[in-house]
């Protein structure tokens, strides 16, 4: 019974720890290193290319939901199948540069 008791009081005792050692690595702060620096120049300077990519990605999404339609009004659900896996792969690459993007903003913006 006394194991019983002491083993549950560790148990707690390195869950507690290690939950106040989580908090305190979260409240750190994210100040901008200087080795990101150069990171930072040289993805700024991709950001026009990716905003251009991410607007044809835009359009070719379009295209694809409307080809899709037309697809689906003929009823030729091979076409659809083909389209559909098309139109999965290009929201993917959309969500990707979408996501590089925001962490450009968000690396590289300088807070206030």
């Amino acid at each position: 019974m006394r194991v019983r008791q002491v083993l549950t009081a560790f148990v707690v005792a390195s869950a507690v720890s290690l939950a106040v050692g989580g908090v305190a690595g979260a409240q750190t702060s994210t100040t901008q290193p200087a080795q990101h620096k150069t990171w930072c120049e040289k993805a700024e300077a991709r950001l026009p290319k990716l905003d251009t990519r991410r607007t044809n990605l835009e359009a070719r999404i379009d295209k694809l939901n409307t080809a899709i339609a037309n697809a689906r009004a003929a009823h030729h659900e091979d076409v659809v199948e083909r389209l559909t896996v098309q139109l999965h792969k290009t929201q993917g690459t959309h969500d990707h540069i979408v996501d590089l993007i925001n962490k450009i903003h968000t690396t590289c913006t300088p807070s206030a």
